[in-house]
């Protein structure tokens, strides 16, 4: 989205993927099981019970309990594609291993035996992702096995499902990185089983950087913008922080578009009295973010009313940015009249001065419209690079893909991963997986200013626009950290909508009031939740 002017670390350590030929995955959910204390890590079988607390066999000194609920938060990862590489990760460690957890397919997170102690296993009838439990044997009897020979190939041993169960997967997405690593990725090998205890590995692949499965909205790491400067697009909602325009249900994080007059009234909103709305605030978190535009306090008139909109941008700037990696969100995008999604990135630093200088990288970004739409309605979504030596320099037509989902679809049907590559030598987008690329630019062609996108955009002298990428890379401004931002705009005066007869305001300083005016035009779209953009979850790997 252009503009003129837990989250756990992992550790560094890499577990490579090692499939085993003893471990049979038990993904039957218990009916009944009790809360169990982990103190000897001994948990009774309960009377039949189908997974859950009825451990595997003892094979190699240790067992396994599947779909376990285990608290995750406030410990290392380390990167593990397989159970049996979790497995592997905890005997290596020795007895400051206690028992781990292999989390949704690709991270093994330790305990010390004072960490496992503390623990509880509850009841999980419908876990938002599974996890394995692993532990040392108890029993004194002990199933051991003859590792496959370096070259075979061992029985796979299957992987639980990405997506949570409360949300049926997309066909073709993707949890990870792609098994056919794309130009300047490494993909995670594959090896034979050691014989115990296992070597640590030294080769290196993808890990998980950042994830957020959105079990709870956590603050210390989304930032919500506070500002009534409509991204500075002319756009008609004030970005809230409260819980009817951002919140998490069932795993699900909701970024929902609501109406102002339901908060103060229609009267003071469109200026009937005139009403001062004022974002200063005492509190750290709930100070306005964005003072450009009249962002941090308005007074409404009849013709000049308060943003009519309500709704909720997050972002990462201070918790989270990164340089080149993979990035993937499970999206579902709205549903209803001149709603504007957006999934993007921006810089953390600004290393080349102020937008669009230091670049903006646009992931997904689409219209509540539906399909039939002039511009495009919910059945297409674009992918963009913004960049320019100054405002309004932004030739972005040139760095922009676009995508339609195929069979008369919609995007807001279903969640669908929206990815991102990028390293050194370019980037792409992609949907669903590796193969359904989007957006692709590749800056390793031969340049005549040493940087690509000074000569795509073909700016110089006529211009009178100086290099602001001359002393950085050929890839600058793309060489930079950048942070994440999920937001649902409304409307806009920018051009975003087009002027086509169907839209009920112009692009002018009466657009908001016209758009309200008109609102019976648009309303019978706007349906409950549908509304909103629904994010399943987030992760990043390099």
């Amino acid at each position: 989205m252009s503009s003129p002017s837990l989250i756990l670390l992992l550790s560094t350590t890499l577990t490579l993927a090692v499939a085993s030929p003893w471990h049979t995955l038990v993904n039957n959910l218990p009916s009944v099981l009790p809360a169990l204390k982990y103190g000897d890590l001994t948990p009774p079988p309960v009377t039949g019970g189908r997974g859950g607390a009825t451990p595997s066999s003892c094979v190699n000194g240790f067992q396994t309990y599947a779909d376990t609920t285990w608290d995750l938060m406030g410990l290392p990862y380390t990167v593990a594609y397989t159970l049996q590489a979790c497995i592997n990760v905890c005997a290596s460690s020795g007895s400051s291993c206690a028992a781990a957890v292999w989390y949704n397919g690709n991270a093994c997170l330790q305990y010390t035996p004072a960490q496992a102690a503390g623990q509880v296993m509850t009841p999980s009838p419908n876990p938002s992702l599974p996890r394995t439990l692993i532990t040392r044997c108890t029993s004194s009897v002990t199933t051991t096995t003859t590792p496959p020979v370096q070259g075979t190939t061992p029985a796979p041993t299957p992987t639980p499902p990405v997506v949570k169960t409360t949300t049926p997967p997309v066909q073709g997405t993707t949890s990870g990185p792609a098994t056919s690593a794309p130009t300047g990725a490494t993909a995670a090998p594959t090896v034979a089983p050691a014989t115990q205890p296992p070597t640590p590995p030294t080769t290196t692949g993808p890990r998980l950087v950042f994830q957020d499965e959105f079990n709870r909205l956590d603050f210390s790491v989304w930032e919500h913008e506070l500002t009534l400067a409509g991204d500075g697009n002319g756009c008609f909602e004030q970005y809230t922080n409260n819980r009817t325009n951002s919140y998490v249900k069932n795993g699900i994080l909701y970024l929902k578009p609501t109406f102002t007059a339901d908060v103060i009234g229609e009267g003071p909103m469109t200026g009937n009295p005139s009403y001062t709305l004022d974002l200063a605030a005492l509190e750290p978190a709930m100070q306005c973010t964005g003072d450009q535009f009249w962002g941090c306090s308005r007074t409404s008139t009849p013709d000049n009313i308060l943003n009519p909109i309500q709704s909720a941008a997050l972002r990462t700037a201070h918790s989270f940015s990164f340089k080149y990696g993979r990035v993937e969100v499970s999206a579902k995008i709205p549903r209803g009249d001149w709603i504007w999604p957006a999934i993007w990135m921006l810089p953390r630093y600004d290393a080349y001065g102020q937008w669009p200088m230091s670049g903006e990288i646009d992931i997904m970004e689409s219209r509540g419209n539906a399909p039939g739409y002039s511009l495009h309605g919910n059945d297409w979504f674009t992918s963009t690079l913004h960049f320019g030596p100054y405002w309004p320099q932004d030739p972005w037509q040139l760095t922009q893909g676009a995508y339609q989902i195929p069979g008369g679809k919609s995007l807001a049907d279903d969640f669908h991963t929206y990815g991102l590559y990028w390293d050194s030598t370019g980037l792409y987008t992609y949907i669903d997986n590796d193969a359904n690329k989007v957006l692709k630019v590749n800056w390793t062609k031969p340049t005549t200013s040493g940087n690509y996108f000074y000569d795509l955009g073909n700016f110089g002298p006529s211009l009178h626009a100086s290099n602001p990428w001359q002393y950085g890379s050929v890839g600058s401004p793309f060489d930079q950290e950048f942070y994440l931002i999920f937001n649902v705009a409304v409307g806009t005066t920018g051009g975003y909508f087009a002027d086509d007869g169907v839209r009920p305001w112009k692009n002018d300083q009466y657009g908001a009031r016209d758009f309200w005016k008109n609102r019976a035009q648009w309303q019978p779209t706007w349906k409950g939740d549908d509304v909103a953009m629904q994010i399943d979850w987030v992760r990043v790997w390099q």
